[in-house]
């Protein structure tokens, strides 16, 4: 009924007036057990208080809230539903109506406060959300900035690395067309020395007699037979502009992809204090001292030699969204080797409530069986589980050296359980299990745990 799995539930709510209400309609989700007797509601009416005014004090407002709202609810609109609450004990009740009225107020302040509360943590969510955009988009002009740097080096690179194959491409062709330029040179020198080293013809007496202008013909005929001498021009040096493009971009290094290395931080709402993820079931956890069953089996040596069972009732306190068992209350009580009924409970209920304590199951032993849960165990533990899904049953057996620590299974051993009207020693259907072993158990040591003898007093 008071099972706190809300925390995770608002936290994408952002309007703070919508978390309230959210927050409301959680708190008044209650039903009840009819085959309860509304004297167990009351009685667990009053440790909600206990753990409502341990989480106000904490400072953790929405539990607070929380159990207040359940109590309101609880007693003004389904307890009084209820069959046999009309029968229910006058001064209970009135004590009851006393207490609602003082809650009223207490749980319109906290609602008050909560709504408060929200307003300032949804402005810092904005807040913190607007300057995670900011950094993120600075982020982002800055890698954009470097990549551009990066493009514009790149293809500087790319560019010299283009000029520099130009270059080479035209002194190669420079030298060339040196080259052949000698060459052609070389040829006409040798063509020409070829003509002045000619046989020589006798021309007779006359011809030394011969003046320029019959020379004239033959110098003549010489110089135009000579060939001339034609110079390559030189290439521009813009010639090689239409270069392979490919062989270009193939000297050019690829550009390496832009990686975002920038992560956006979650904006949580820290709603609650307490952690709920720390079993399957989403309890709380329960602190059991791990002296705790040695101090509870040297008080029940006696019965336990006479093959007789005891039993105790586990109580304790709440302290930072968890349970301490401090206490382990022995009752007066009748014995049998296999069963144990409680007498005079107003006893345990008054030092419950005198040492202001919350009750969180109960302990007893089997003196010559294993630790286990019989029908009958099974049927008194799902009276504690109803009235708060934490409850356990710790079971110690002397003679086997087992101690077992259980609760119904949720999903299957609770519903079957509370629906089932027979009493006494009765078979159960044993698949799926209706027992478990506790996972939001956790054993620490504390050698002040407190065994409360009620039996003598």
């Amino acid at each position: 009924m008071v099972t706190l799995t809300y925390y995770m539930m608002f936290e994408n709510i952002h309007d703070p007036h919508a978390r309230t209400r959210a927050l409301c309609e959680f708190g008044s989700q209650v039903t009840i057990d009819k085959s309860v007797a509304p004297k167990q509601y009351f009685r667990s009416g009053l440790e909600m208080l206990r753990m409502a005014a341990v989480y106000h004090e904490e400072g953790n407002l929405e539990p607070a809230f929380i159990l207040y709202s359940k109590f309101i609810t609880l007693f003004v609109e389904k307890l009084p539903a209820h069959p046999l609450y009309k029968s229910s004990e006058a001064a209970v009740v009135a004590d009851n109506k006393k207490k609602l009225k003082l809650v009223f107020p207490i749980a319109e302040k906290l609602k008050k406060n909560l709504t408060e509360q929200y307003v300032v943590e949804e402005n810092k969510r904005v807040i913190a959300e607007k300057k995670c955009q900011a950094e993120l988009a600075e982020e982002k002009r800055r890698l954009e900035e470097i990549k551009e740097k990066q493009r514009i080096e790149e293809q500087a690179q790319a560019d010299k690395l283009k000029q520099e194959a130009e270059e080479r491409w035209l002194r190669a062709q420079e030298e060339r067309y040196r080259n052949d330029e000698i060459q052609l040179l070389k040829n006409v020198h040798k063509d020409s020395e070829n003509l002045s080293l000619g046989p020589l013809v006798d021309l007779g007496p006359e011809s030394c007699l011969a003046g320029p202008e019959e020379l004239a013909p033959f110098c003549n005929s010489t110089e135009t037979s000579r060939p001339s001498t034609v110079k390559p021009s030189v290439p521009p040096r813009d010639l090689k502009k239409n270069l392979d493009a490919n062989s270009s971009n193939a000297s050019s290094p690829t550009t390496p992809p832009s990686v975002d290395r920038s992560t956006k931080p979650s904006v949580n709402h820290l709603t609650s204090i307490g952690s709920t993820d720390s079993s399957i079931y989403g309890l709380r956890t329960m602190m059991v001292p791990s002296q705790l069953s040695e101090k509870f089996l040297e008080i029940a040596r006696a019965n336990t030699a006479a093959n007789i069972e005891t039993c105790g009732i586990l109580a304790g306190k709440l302290r930072q969204n968890n349970f301490h068992i401090t206490h382990v209350l022995v009752p007066k009580q009748t014995g049998t080797s296999d069963t144990c009924t409680t007498l005079k409970e107003e006893e345990l209920f008054d030092y419950i409530d005198s040492h202001d304590l919350i009750t969180f199951g109960w302990i007893h032993t089997h003196p010559s069986q294993t630790a286990f849960l019989s029908s009958v165990d099974l049927h008194t533990h799902c009276s504690y589980q109803i009235m708060m899904p934490e409850a356990i049953a710790i079971v110690c057996s002397p003679k086997y050296n087992e101690t077992g620590i259980f609760m119904l299974t949720p999903e299957r051993g609770l519903p079957l359980i509370s629906s089932c009207k027979e009493a006494g020693f009765h078979v159960h259907p044993k698949e799926p299990p209706l027992f478990q072993t506790c996972d939001h158990v956790q054993l620490v040591d504390d050698p002040n745990v407190i065994v409360a003898d009620l039996r003598n007093i």
